[in-house]
């Protein structure tokens, strides 16, 4: 962390909005050196809401949110990737997510030259903060870095119990471990350090 600088762009600077946009893209255009971690929200492509959930009238509206900020989202991240050209980028969501298989996102990955990594949250310190049992989070990178790619691909050993996957216990995972952190900014740093 002492040797990068780490630009957020979150809720309140509003990624959908061209002011959310234009930020983003004038701090990737002053730094030559950067990497676009995109986490957008996997909400709208959970099981439960492409499965149980759409099928109950009372859903419809927040389902039809979900889409609407996806589309937002997506639409903006096109125009910043048209603006930027080629950049190391690394494109999160769990592997369960709908998203994965939009044409839309399909497309843009394959244009980005990315491959897809998996690995799981319990082989990288992600655990149930009430039952301290490691929780096996099914997360998958899409990226165009051969270092981020070898560092992130640990499959459960099965050699551990695990907490139940409940909503509240994923919610909590958004925020990446330590161990996670760590990782990512070494990744980056032997990318940049020792390119392909």
């Amino acid at each position: 962390p002492r040797l990068c600088t780490i630009h957020d762009i979150t809720i309140e600077d509003d990624f959908t909005t061209d002011a959310g946009l234009y930020k983003t893209m004038s701090i990737i255009k002053s730094s030559p050196k950067t990497i676009i971690l995109a986490s957008f929200p996997c909400t709208g492509g959970s099981p439960w809401n492409i499965g149980m959930n759409k099928s109950i009238p009372q859903c419809g509206e927040k389902l039809q949110h979900h889409e609407e900020e996806f589309t937002k989202l997506w639409l903006n991240f096109l125009k910043l990737l048209d603006q930027i050209g080629t950049i190391p980028i690394i494109i999160e969501w769990p592997r369960c997510c709908s998203y994965w298989k939009r044409e839309e996102v399909a497309d843009t990955l394959m244009g980005l030259r990315t491959k897809t990594t998996n690995f799981d949250g319990c082989m990288y310190g992600i655990f149930d903060e009430a039952k301290l049992l490691p929780l096996k989070k099914q997360w998958r990178f899409a990226t165009n870095s051969t270092a981020v790619r070898r560092m992130f691909d640990q499959m459960c050993s099965k050699g551990h119990e695990h907490a139940e996957s409940t909503s509240t216990a994923l919610r909590n995972t958004q925020y990446y471990s330590p161990e996670m952190a760590v990782l990512l900014h070494v990744a980056i740093y032997y990318h940049f350090a020792l390119p392909d």
